[in-house]
């Protein structure tokens, strides 16, 4: 198919997809205080701002853009504003993704653009979550560009990104670690990782600083007064919902969980691997893993390991199992006497001259067949 067909099939499907998604938003917009508060925290004066919940604050860039998109929407009816802020939101930044995808991908476009919205459907399904928050959407845009960055082994952007990520959601910073799995020598690894990581920690001491963490680089907590989040997840773990049959095993429409099963026969799938399980501790003690919208984060890595094992791996075991390509007929200018014979029998002019001097077109045949295998 030609390169504009390719583009335009992948458009349109990210189009629908991106419509499926807003509504999916407008859905979730008013169905929890919170989603309210975090889209207008910023909306008003700085002073406001300090009262937020210390977890959200350090997320600047996603509640600054959020602030000016909330100031611009107009309406009598406070529900109707928040569901069009809510629905230009999440359009806005899935389409983004979207094209991120389609403008790296290739051919490959359309499994990440269904994978994409498989787990964005999921974590944003309004029986089982009542949140929507401005982070969601672009933290998983960051960890998109970035897979699809070192798909195409554009390894120079990666140095920056993670920081850039930061100033949107802090988990960013676990991309750190995705370039230490990547093809290089160890002082390479090192050095990207140095460099990424160092960035990272400015990046987040100057912005939590900057809202008044008490601790700068220690905004999370670990739970509340009530219960840890650790003891929180450990026990969604051992339990299902049974009222919708939803397990954390399931987030991201399953792709974690069988992300961990894929076979490690690419440096890449290792870096999703390794990522995804920093991710997982990192929000078994800090987060909790029942709001399946924060694993947002691994679904475009879980669709390149994808790739990398269904796609990609049994092109390369059919392209083996092929070997070299059988011999093709062509014009030869020898005497017929030295021409194999297409069943591999002696040629008339051939027959009766009995010298072993010249190898029979039987064995000819024979030793170009055994050559070609």
């Amino acid at each position: 198919m030609s390169s504009w067909r390719r583009w335009l099939c992948s458009l349109i499907v990210a189009g629908s997809l991106t419509i499926m998604a807003v509504d999916l938003g407008i859905l979730l917009a008013n169905r929890h205080v919170d989603n309210r508060t975090s889209f207008y925290s910023l909306s008003g004066p700085w002073s406001d701002y300090a009262q937020l919940r210390q977890e959200w604050r350090p997320r600047l860039l996603s509640n600054f853009l959020a602030g000016r998109l909330a100031q611009r929407v107009e309406g009598p009816i406070p529900e109707s504003r928040m569901a069009r802020v809510a629905a230009a939101w999440t359009g806005v930044w899935f389409f983004a993704t979207a094209l991120a995808i389609i403008a790296f991908t290739g051919r490959h476009a359309m499994f990440y653009l269904f994978a994409t919205f498989a787990g964005v459907a999921f974590g944003y399904l309004p029986t089982v979550n009542a949140r929507i928050y401005p982070w969601d959407l672009p933290a998983l845009f960051i960890f998109t560009l970035f897979t699809v960055l070192v798909r195409g082994n554009r390894l120079a952007p990666l140095l920056i990104l993670p920081a850039i990520g930061v100033l949107f959601k802090e988990t960013s910073i676990v991309l750190c670690f995705a370039l230490l799995c990547l093809e290089g020598s160890w002082r390479q690894r090192l050095g990207r990782f140095g460099l990424a990581a160092g960035l990272c920690i400015v990046v987040k001491l100057v912005i939590d600083a900057a809202v008044g963490v008490p601790l700068p680089g220690a905004s999370m907590t670990t739970g509340d007064a009530q219960q840890s989040n650790l003891l929180f997840n450990l026990h969604a773990l051992g339990h299902v919902a049974h009222r919708f049959m939803v397990h954390p095993i399931m987030v991201n429409a399953g792709t974690v969980a069988a992300l961990f099963i894929l076979p490690r026969k690419d440096s890449r799938i290792v870096m999703a691997q390794v990522t995804a399980l920093l991710f997982a501790l990192n929000m078994l003690a800090f987060g909790r893993i029942v709001e399946y919208r924060i694993w947002f984060e691994l679904i475009p890595l879980a669709a390149l390991a994808f790739e990398l094992t269904l796609l990609e791996e049994p092109k390369r075991v059919a392209a083996d199992q092929r070997g070299a390509e059988p011999p093709v007929f062509r014009y030869s200018w020898a005497p017929m006497s030295q021409r194999p014979s297409l069943l591999g029998l002696p040629s008339k002019s051939s027959a009766g001259h009995g010298s072993s001097e010249v190898p029979t077109p039987a064995s000819t045949w024979g030793a170009e067949t055994d050559a070609a295998r």
